[in-house]
């Protein structure tokens, strides 16, 4: 039987759900949100915005609920070889490595161009929801985690039309760069429908949800010409992976607590690599979520955002006083008091997990005297040498990042980088002459320190007293 008409008969037996009227544009905002649309992490008193873009095969406007699907028309990536993944992923635990694979086989099979969006003839199985999806459990985990008694929910999802024509997906950016795994939270805009169907599910879980045309006609619009298209039956094709909560640090403060004479105090309650402590050129990568002491309620969460990307010596007072303590790998309790940074703040309970160093200052900023020097005079020396022998050439695309920190009289107290934000993509052709003649001379995957002066007619001569080191690390060209 086709797939059309099982659904028509399945959904037949739903005719109550008109009277629902479920605006299920939400569905397609929920999951663009876990791609696409512009999201905040922000402490307090700093704020940073990361987005990404969600891939899609027809032209897409915002409908009049202004959700924003951006205009990223079927650059699909390549099957072979599949694109790294991007810095800044949150740990996966071992024991999800099996589902990670599936998933990996998904974004293999997209990258591929294979249609996802089968006739299966399992389909009298599926099950039509109180909200009209209809549901179709593919697979899942003999150890099981309930979503409903969960935080976070961690999923890839794919979203097809009846042509087989792939509108949107988790796995890759419009660039074509494999994505990790997305997180979202129970307090985000969730529509009903899909929200009470996710209270009752469980994770491991590969899962195949039918939207029947009778919803479809409610999603947001895609227009081609400035005429709307019709959505019909669509489909997603859902990998659960995993659901976990984070408990809020005790409202009092342990008595094993370092605490300061200002009240701010924090506890590691489990240690990084002692090896590795935190300096304030550093620039590390952490999560952290923030709790009113008040109420017990999460007022924030790196997890269903972008892990922070900081240089110690960029973010406020309390944390800025707290992580040249700490270590990579660190996982920390901070009881932040209130008015601790300006007047009207309110006190916070905070639980952090530094990740790593995601670039450590080099031991030597200031420019040493056995710098190699360029062809014309710009030192550098070799931090960590590439895979390969070749070098880009002018008409080359780079893709490289470049961490700068701004020193006077050898004394560094910022630091900039594309790792806080995207990394640098262009043909080296439209790039600055000092980026050009070191770029040129480096291989794939390696690393240098180098010393810009500010005066381009004296390379390598601090004339004004502020000195300008950054690390550039080229990561790919073609």
């Amino acid at each position: 039987m086709a797939l059309h008409s099982i659904t028509g008969n399945a959904v037949s037996h739903h005719k109550s759900i008109h009277s629902l009227f479920i605006p299920v544009a939400q569905i397609v905002i929920l999951l663009c949100m876990t791609t696409s649309c512009h999201r905040t992490q922000h402490h307090d008193d700093h704020s940073s915005t990361n987005s990404t873009t969600a891939i899609t095969t027809v032209e897409a406007i915002p409908s009049k609920d202004k959700a924003d699907f951006g205009d990223d028309s079927a650059q699909l990536p390549i099957a072979k070889p599949l694109p790294q993944s991007d810095d800044g992923t949150h740990s996966e635990s071992d024991s999800k490595s099996i589902w990670l694979a599936e998933a990996d086989e998904a974004a293999q099979k997209i990258a591929a161009h294979t249609n996802l969006f089968e006739d299966y003839s399992a389909i009298e199985q599926a099950k039509t929801e109180q909200s009209g999806l209809i549901s179709f459990i593919v697979k899942q985990d003999a150890n099981v985690i309930s979503l409903a008694k969960s935080d976070f929910i961690k999923l890839h999802y794919s979203l097809w039309n009846a042509d087989g024509q792939l509108l949107s997906s988790t796995y890759y950016s419009k660039e074509g760069k494999k994505l990790s795994p997305k997180v979202f939270a129970w307090d985000d805009s969730i529509p009903e429908s899909l929200k009470e169907y996710l209270q009752t599910s469980h994770a491991p879980a590969h899962i195949h949800l039918w939207i029947p045309p009778e919803l479809s006609k409610y999603e947001m619009p895609f227009y081609v010409n400035g005429k709307p298209i019709e959505r019909g039956l669509l489909m997603y094709d859902l990998y659960l992976l995993d659901a976990f909560s984070v408990e809020m640090p005790p409202k009092d403060i342990p008595t094993d607590a370092i605490r300061l004479a200002d009240g701010l105090a924090w506890r590691v309650v489990s240690q990084g690599n002692p090896n590795e402590p935190i300096a304030e050129t550093d620039l590390i990568q952490f999560d952290y979520t923030t709790w009113n002491p008040l109420d017990g309620k999460r007022t924030f969460s790196t997890l269903n955002h972008r892990e922070a990307v900081f240089s110690p010596s960029g973010v406020p007072r309390d944390w800025r006083t707290i992580f040249p303590n700490l270590h990579a790998g660190d996982s920390v309790q901070v009881w932040v008091p209130p008015n601790y940074v300006m007047d009207g703040d309110e006190a916070k309970i905070q639980f952090f997990t530094l990740h790593k160093i995601v670039v450590k200052a080099p031991k030597e900023l200031a420019n040493p005297a056995d710098a190699q020097l360029s062809s014309s005079g710009i030192p550098f020396t070799i931090l960590e040498r590439g895979t390969d022998k070749t070098h880009p050439l002018m008409n080359s695309v780079v893709r490289y990042h470049d961490s700068e920190w701004f020193c006077q009289q050898q004394i560094c107290k910022s630091l900039i980088s594309t790792y806080q934000r995207e990394i640098k993509e262009h043909p080296l052709e439209l790039g600055s002459k000092t980026h050009q003649e070191m770029l040129l001379s480096m291989s794939k995957g390696e690393k240098r320190l180098v010393w810009f002066s500010e005066d381009p007619n004296h390379p390598g001569v601090n004339t004004s007293g502020v000195l300008h080191p950054h690390v550039l690390e080229l990561v790919d060209f073609n």
